[in-house]
């Protein structure tokens, strides 16, 4: 899933160079300028990105709705199984190919489940970073650089969750 790491790296490396191309200007010292490449590093996004994944993976919520998937699939399953069964096709190719699909519909809803909860991880480090951001001298609170920040990051999300979903 970490193949939104390259455009991430691209906007914020555009963004910060335009924003701090000149020092002297935005009152930024060398520390703060190292601190906020540090706080949007690819390195350091992923890795928190996927750390937080992995605790919503370990959380009730996650077995929950991945038990709901499941139970909606075996549903589906027993419902077109007692179907085939009342017009006498449960020996039959349509049956055949039916069944395997019905009983699997769940793992495309698991995909579902883990691209949705890994967006959401990233947005909620992605916001997380930009009030870090807003706290660095010279960045009042509602800076030009957070919301510049916030709306290359939303009309990047379709290019990110199109990428996350071709890589699960």
């Amino acid at each position: 899933m970490a193949g939104w790491v390259a455009p991430v790296a691209i906007g914020v490396g555009s963004l910060l160079g335009s924003f701090f191309g000149n020092k002297q200007q935005s009152g930024l010292q060398k520390q703060d300028l190292d601190r906020l490449m540090s706080l949007f590093s690819t390195d350091s996004i992923s890795g928190d990105a996927n750390s937080l994944f992995e605790a919503f993976q370990r959380s009730p919520m996650y077995s929950g709705l991945r038990n709901r998937a499941m139970s909606g699939s075996n549903l589906m399953a027993n419902q077109l199984q007692t179907s085939f069964a009342r017009r006498g096709l449960s020996n039959t190719g349509i049956a055949g190919a039916a069944m395997p699909i019905a009983r699997s519909a769940h793992l495309g809803k698991f995909q579902d489940i883990d691209m949705e909860l890994f967006a959401k991880a990233l947005q909620s480090i992605m916001a997380g970073r930009s009030d870090q951001a807003s706290i660095l001298k010279g960045f009042p609170s509602k800076s030009s650089f957070g919301q510049a920040f916030g709306s290359t990051l939303q009309s990047m999300m379709p290019y990110l969750m199109d990428l996350m979903g071709k890589k699960t």
